[in-house]
This record gives structure tokens, sequence and C-alpha cells, in this order.
């Protein structure tokens, strides 16, 4: 049997092994399958319309559905369920940007790909909350972010569940390319150790690894830079302690 012939079956077992950590919140939550059926469909709609810019018609022959049931799928994604998602996403992607330099609101929306109106309010809720500034250079207004303004971690959940999300993206791009790229795509790494030590000194070890990886990190970028030739990487770095977990 060729290689091309067990691709689906690799597929299957790759979807399976990573809705693991979906069933496993799922359970503790107690979740009913119908619910965990109707957020696999926005989800799944979400990365098709969003991601892939598909179609209403595209998506439609994707999930096997008639055109009117995807239709009130739109509606589902668009309600107040998926809006404070989107908000905190889309105030994240901007503070990024904001971090590089001033940028116009229609800069912005293009980079983000987002509605103008939408990256307005999200400018002036930045302003408000005193994590950005509005600033007027050669009679534009412009945006940065505020020197004052250096903590990325929130407290409220929505911000921490996005953060969550952001996380996830870069561990889906190290699985595609590890298992379907074929070398090609940059480099990617996946490493799990396993090990025993004290709370204190796991603690210490983990402010260690951030910062050597921080530092690292940006070396690499200001090289990339000075050259002008780069790529974009994402890192994340997960620890916790494996036992008992079901006790959190």
């Amino acid at each position: 049997m060729s290689s091309l012939a067990t691709i689906p079956e690799l597929q299957r077992r790759l979807i399976f092994t990573l809705l693991w950590p979906v069933v496993s919140m799922c359970r503790r939550f107690r979740v009913p399958l119908d619910v965990l059926e109707q957020l696999t469909r926005l989800a799944y709609y979400e990365e098709l319309r969003r991601g892939e810019k598909a179609t209403q018609a595209q998506v439609a022959d994707v999930f096997g559905m008639s055109l009117r049931t995807v239709v009130g799928l739109e509606r589902q994604y668009r309600s107040e369920f998926l809006a404070p998602e989107y908000e905190v996403e889309l105030s994240r992607q901007l503070e990024e940007l904001l971090g590089q330099g001033e940028r116009t609101a229609q800069e912005l929306a293009e980079l983000v790909e987002a509605p103008i109106t939408d990256v307005q309010r999200a400018l002036s809720n930045l302003v408000a909350a005193g994590q950005a500034r509005r600033v007027e250079t050669d009679g534009a207004a412009r945006y940065v972010l505020s020197e004052r303004y250096q903590s990325l971690v929130r407290d409220d959940l929505i911000s921490r569940v996005d953060g969550l999300k952001h996380q996830l993206q870069v561990l889906v791009s190290a699985i595609t390319r590890r298992f379907f790229a074929n070398g090609g795509g940059g480099p990617s790494v996946a490493r799990t150790l396993a090990f025993v030590g004290s709370a204190d000194d796991v603690d210490a070890m983990a402010d260690d690894l951030i910062r050597a990886l921080r530092m690292h990190a940006i070396d690499v970028e200001e090289k990339a830079l000075k050259h002008g030739s780069y790529d974009r990487y994402g890192l994340t770095l997960a620890l916790a302690a494996t036992s008992d977990v079901d006790e959190v």
C-alpha cells in the first residue's frame, strides 16, 4: 500500500487525538453531547469563513448541508456568543501591531483584514483603557501602544481564553508541518520532557526558561530584520504538574 493511501486514515487518527483536550474539558464540565456538536459546527464554520475566506456556498459543500442551514449557522456565529471573543482577538492583534510603531486606523484595518468601524471602536476602547495613545502626525490621526502599558496578561476570562487560542495556533502550525509538510515550511519543534521536582524549583526554572527564550527570540528577530529576509514564527511554552489534574 502506498503512503498516499494511508493519508485519510492518518488524518482521522490525528483529528481523533487532537479532540482529546476538548472532550477532556467536556467531561470535566459535564457538557452534553448536543452542545459539543453545536460548538464543533460553529468552530468549523469560523475556520472556513474567517481562516479560508470560504463563501457560504463553499461551506455548505464542505459540511454536506443545505445553504439555508449554513445561513442559520451564520446567524449563530454573529450572535452575542462569539462577539466578545472577536472583540478581544481584534484588540490583541491591534496591540501587537501598535507595539511595532504608529499606525492609522485604516492601516490597521487593512493589516488585520477587519472592517474599519470595528477597528475604530477597538482603538477607542484601547485609548480609554490607557493601553494605547492617539497622536497627530502630519495632520493625520495615528495610534501607538502606551508606554505605561506593559502586561499583555489580563485577569478577565475572555482575554485568557483568547490567549489560549493564540497559543494553540502555534501548536497547530507545528503539528501540521511535522505531519504533512514533508520537511517544508520552515523548522518546527515539539518536545515533551517528563520529570519530578519541587514546586519552588520548577517555578524558578520556568522563570529562567522564559527569560532565556525571550532573549534568544529578540536576537533572532533583530538579525532577521537587519538582513530583511524572514518568516514569522511562534513559540509556545507549556509547563504544568500532570498528576491529580482532576483535583485542580
